[in-house]
Formats: C-alpha cells, structure tokens, sequence
C-alpha cells in the first residue's frame, strides 16, 4: 500500500547509508519519490507533515497557501495548528472529504481554523453540513414526539376500553346477583319469572334516560293463566 508522503516525519541525514535502519530507508526511497514542491510543515506538538502546493492549487489567495509557500512568511516551515486540524484541511482539499459529525467539536475546529485561514469553500461546506445535521435531528424529534403521541392516544383508548369492559362485568354480576336473589325468594315458577322480568325492567330504567329513566319504563304482561295478585301492569 502506498504511503503518502506528507505522514512521514524528518529524516537525519546520516554520513554513510550503512547507518540507516530499515524503517529510514524505507523513507529515503520514498523521499526520493515525493514530486517537486513540497514543503515541510512543523506543527503544534512538534508533529511534522510534508504537504504538496498542487494540493492547495484551488486555494492560492487564502492566508493558508501564503504561510505554507510564500517565502515572505513560510521561511520557518511553522504553523500554528494541530495536527488533527491540518490533516483535516488537506483532506477536503485533496478530496473534498469533511470529517465525520461527531465529535461535533472537530468540525467547530475545522470551522475556526477555515475562517482564520481564509478558506471559503470550507467554510460554506461545513455550513452545508452543519445544516444538514440540524434539519436531520429536527426531523428526528418530530417522528420521535409523534410517535410518542400515537403512544399515548393508544394507551388512553386502551384504558378506556378496560373501563367499558369492567362496567359491562360489573352489570351483568349485579343483574345475575339479582336474578339469584329473587329466584330465592320466589316459591313458585310463575314468581320467579315476574322476578326475573322485574330486574329486566329495573336495568332498562337504569339504563335510560332523563329522572329515574322516566321515558324508558316498560310494561310487562305475565302469563293468563297466572293468579291475580301476581299479576301487574
């Protein structure tokens, strides 16, 4: 795999090849491979990058591309940055690559160091990006607060459905209670039928509307053969 040459530290020069190792060799010969017009560049931490001028061609009016190659101000090959930073820069310079979204303090990095060093694109592509994200994390919010809605809106009809189905349960418990009550007391086939129509009649006024289920009160007419005085109507 080849081996970018701007990742490579100094080399001492030493006064016969038979004193290098095999690592400084290996640097020799890729020095000896790295095209006209590269600089050396020492960074914060004493880190060290050989850079190309073709690769900051698109930015030959920044304050970068003077502090690297103009030999007013790049006499001392120093630059006051970090290394993370100004791999950074000469990563989107040469493929127009932006570092990933998190950590988001790298890109607030990346977009200092752009403004200082007057490189526009940067900026406005980390502007595009940053965007993005937010539009992103918006819309992320939003499915997340509606879903959390449907959620809620299907718990509160759940609840309500359980209410219903224990109303129901707790009816039909008392109408049988009732049944059961009559049918006791009741001596004869006929009395436990007018009980039974009685609880009837009673859950159809309890069920109906306006006082005491006024306007829901039903007449029942027992059997013909039934005695007088367990008739009614």
């Amino acid at each position: 795999m080849a081996i970018e040459p701007w990742v490579h530290g100094p080399l001492e020069v030493a006064a016969s090849w038979e004193e290098y190792g095999d690592l400084e060799l290996e640097k020799l010969l890729l020095a000896c491979h790295v095209p006209r017009g590269g600089v050396e560049v020492r960074l914060w931490g004493g880190e060290v990058r050989y850079v190309l001028a073709e690769w900051f061609s698109s930015v030959q009016d920044s304050a970068l591309y003077m502090m690297l190659f103009d030999e007013r101000w790049a006499r001392t090959g120093e630059l006051q940055e970090s290394i993370h930073t100004f791999d950074d820069i000469c990563t989107y310079l040469r493929a127009g690559t932006l570092p990933p979204e998190h950590p988001r303090a790298r890109q607030r990095r990346l977009a200092r160091a752009a403004s200082f060093y007057g490189l526009t694109a940067l900026e406005e592509a980390l502007e595009e990006a940053d965007d993005r994200q937010q539009a992103a994390s918006m819309r992320a919010l939003r499915e997340k607060q509606a879903a959390a809605a449907a959620l809620r809106r299907i718990r509160r009809r759940e609840k309500q459905l359980q209410k219903q189905s224990h109303d129901i349960e707790a009816r039909a418990h008392s109408f049988m209670e009732d049944v059961a009550s009559w049918s006791v007391r009741g001596g004869t086939k006929a009395q436990d039928l007018r009980n039974v129509l009685s609880c009837v009649q009673r859950l159809c006024r309890e069920d109906g509307v306006g006082p005491r289920s006024g306007y829901n009160k039903q007449q029942v007419y027992s059997a013909p053969n039934m005695a007088k005085r367990y008739r009614h109507g």
